[in-house]
């Protein structure tokens, strides 16, 4: 009986630890993210952001910007708040992609703080410039107040993006 407890308690850990939303927190930058029906789903805050700031952070799908890099970018301008696929191939601007395949649920400014919640598929049709998220891929994190143009124009990043390995199916929500 006690053997039987035993593999039912472990049973249901299991079960709870592959079932729950991934995330990444760094300065200013706190994303929870996970899988449900072939859809990975995002929800980004980003504090200490004035309305009167201008910036960029991002995450990237793939090993390096020189080897190119699936990018969803979020700009902060002035208080609005924007989000884009681009992809960005060696040390230059990203640029949008075609076929936007992010769906934005909301994009809300608050008090000093940014609250983005999207979606995108793991799969997408794609194949040129986006990533498909499964398995165990690189993923990079550009945070921090990264400078910005009044139009939009990204700028080089303040410090080096970071880096983290993500088993998206270890995500499920």
């Amino acid at each position: 009986t006690m053997l039987l407890l035993s593999v039912t308690v472990l049973a249901l850990l299991v079960q709870g630890a592959s079932s729950a939303a991934c995330e990444f927190q760094q300065d200013n930058f706190h994303l929870q993210y996970g899988v449900r029906n072939g859809m990975v789903h995002f929800r980004l805050i980003l504090t200490g952001v004035s309305a009167h700031h201008s910036m960029w952070n991002a995450i990237g799908f793939g090993q390096s910007m020189y080897a190119g890099l699936d990018l969803i970018v979020f700009r902060v301008i002035n208080g609005r708040v924007e989000v884009s696929d681009e992809y960005v191939k060696g040390f230059t601007s990203p640029w949008k992609d075609a076929s936007q395949d992010i769906v934005i649920n909301s994009a809300n400014y608050l008090d000093n703080m940014v609250v983005i919640s999207f979606r995108r598929p793991q799969f997408t049709r794609d194949n040129a410039f986006d990533a498909q998220l499964s398995g165990c891929q690189s993923w990079k994190f550009a945070t921090g107040m990264n400078p910005i143009s009044p139009r939009g124009d990204i700028f080089h990043h303040r410090t080096t993006p970071t880096g983290r390995t993500v088993c998206i199916e270890q995500c499920r929500i």
